[in-house]
């Protein structure tokens, strides 16, 4: 059994980082298979497969970081997924895109965090390089949502 990850620990930083970046693309997919128009539904759908490749990598650098710790599960009853959840089952675009918008805002923490956290430069060039499209994807859907708010 793996021992309880210390806060402030390159560990505790890659364990939230793939944590948020998992339920960050399991959302987006869910969005897009939730949301009435299609157009929408396709630029949910690439942000989406964006955030799972990202994952992916993230999970390869964990790996080759030499860490006996393993990468967290996704926990859809967590914090959070009650709204997600309501917001999808009323296939309400409106408020799915807000609880995206949430997500890609705690994403874009959790990549800033690492990036400042993460001791092995390869790495921390990998989390700063998806940053700055995890930044440009959350632009996209806040866009989105304030477009359908107005």
């Amino acid at each position: 059994m793996n021992p309880p990850l210390q806060p402030g620990t390159p560990q505790s930083c890659w364990h939230s980082l793939i944590a948020v970046c998992d339920d960050l693309a399991y959302s987006l997919h869910l969005a897009s298979q939730n949301v009435k128009e299609p157009g929408l539904a396709r630029v949910l759908r690439e942000i989406a497969t964006q955030h799972r490749q990202f994952l992916d990598e993230l999970r390869r650098c964990f790996a080759q970081s030499g860490d006996a710790v393993s990468a967290p599960m996704l926990d859809v009853t967590g914090q959070g997924w009650g709204a997600f959840r309501s917001a999808l089952a009323a296939r309400d675009t409106n408020r799915i895109l807000a609880e995206c918008e949430r997500r890609e805002n705690a994403a874009v923490q959790a990549y800033r965090v690492a990036g400042q956290m993460i001791d092995d430069p390869a790495s921390r060039a990998v989390v700063c390089q998806q940053l700055r499209h995890v930044e440009e994807a959350h632009e996209i859907v806040h866009e989105l949502h304030d477009a359908r708010a107005a």
